[in-house]
């Protein structure tokens, strides 16, 4: 068994996925695009309009992914695009600052994916157990984003040795389930938590929640609350004509709002660990902080007694009340007003 832990920092076409940065948010097409190439292009559009960090294309070939007595496998047909028209996606992405991940759901769409030089790759948890795909990802050394939903823990921790025992670290797992859509009882967000503890990796988080529920607008906060580092969001050209993957996607003018709070999120959540106070701590301890001031006229030399002191919000922040002995019983090198505060300099 390898030695090799997950990476705690991830680069993708320049951005970094870590703790305690922004969260790295993906524009999540699925088959949002209807298999239609203009609406492929207009999602990619949304994307960098929103400010999403990538876009997320999904491809697939439905005579690898599914037999075809399967239910979905026309359906997938018909939302198929060919190696050419992807490569004319793919292309039109080039064009703008945005990072491009493959959702590739089976072997034939990842090698697509590398070949048109896709920056990240993403497995559904229907892959996290698939060999084959897992050992080329390894190979390759293009960063992975390892899904997770309604998977074992025995499933996970094969995936995750598998790609360890072959030097591969640069790996994130997703916790998400898509339910189209999925009930709030049913996102487990806490199971990141989990997959930190147990595997020492970057986690995030991909919802599926109703997307006309306006819960929907907030779910994210509450996963880089609970430590998403990444962030995958549905979008769609307009929800309202409904089709496939309708249902968790947002409209473009959504999104932006979504990625513009989440960006403010992460700036309120701060950093993991007690600071110096910054300008903002100072001017509130100055307003709020109580001080040891004089409960009464003291002539100098005096010896300092309990009911000298009082404690009082001040115009100035003084000497904690928590340190009150420090001053009875020690004599005043001056004489005190008042509600004068004190110092330390201030006694002998």
């Amino acid at each position: 068994m390898s030695d090799l832990q997950p990476a705690q920092e991830i680069i993708v076409r320049g951005r970094k996925i870590t703790w305690n940065a922004n969260p790295y948010i993906i524009a999540e097409m699925a088959c949002g695009h209807q298999g239609k190439v203009r609406d492929a292009k207009q999602i990619i559009d949304a994307a960098v309009a929103g400010g999403a960090d990538c876009v997320q294309l999904e491809v697939f070939d439905p005579d690898n992914n599914v037999v075809p007595q399967c239910p979905t496998y026309q359906e997938l047909r018909g939302l198929y695009f060919d190696p050419d028209q992807w490569a004319d996606i793919y292309k039109y992405a080039r064009q703008f600052d945005i990072a491009i991940s493959t959702f590739a759901y089976d072997m034939v769409g990842l090698e697509l994916g590398l070949k048109l030089g896709t920056d990240l790759i993403k497995f559904n948890s229907s892959d996290l157990g698939m060999p084959d795909m897992l050992a080329r990802v390894a190979e390759a050394k293009v960063p992975l984003s390892l899904g997770t939903g309604s998977s074992t823990m025995e499933e996970i921790s094969r995936s995750v040795h598998y790609l360890m025992d072959r030097g591969f670290n640069d790996f994130f797992l997703m916790q998400g389930v898509q339910n189209f859509p999925t009930d709030v009882s049913n996102l487990h967000i806490r199971r990141m938590n989990l997959l930190r503890d147990n595997f020492g990796c970057l986690v995030g988080y991909a919802d599926h929640t109703d997307s006309k529920d306006p819960f929907s607008r907030i779910v994210d906060l509450i996963a880089i609350g609970a430590g998403a580092t990444v962030i995958e969001k549905h979008l769609i050209v307009e929800r309202r004509n409904g089709g496939i993957d309708h249902q968790s996607a947002q409209n473009p003018d959504e999104f932006k709002g979504i990625v513009e709070m989440l960006r403010k999120g992460m700036i309120a959540l701060g950093p993991a660990r007690i600071q110096m106070p910054n300008e903002s701590d100072k001017r509130y301890r100055k307003f709020q902080k109580k001080s040891i001031v004089a409960a009464r006229s003291i002539p100098s030399g005096k010896t300092i007694e309990s009911e000298d002191l009082a404690f009082r919000r001040h115009n100035e922040e003084g000497i904690s009340p928590m340190r009150t002995e420090e001053f009875i019983g020690r004599k005043a090198k001056r004489a005190f007003e008042k509600f004068d505060l004190f110092a330390l300099s201030d006694v002998g």
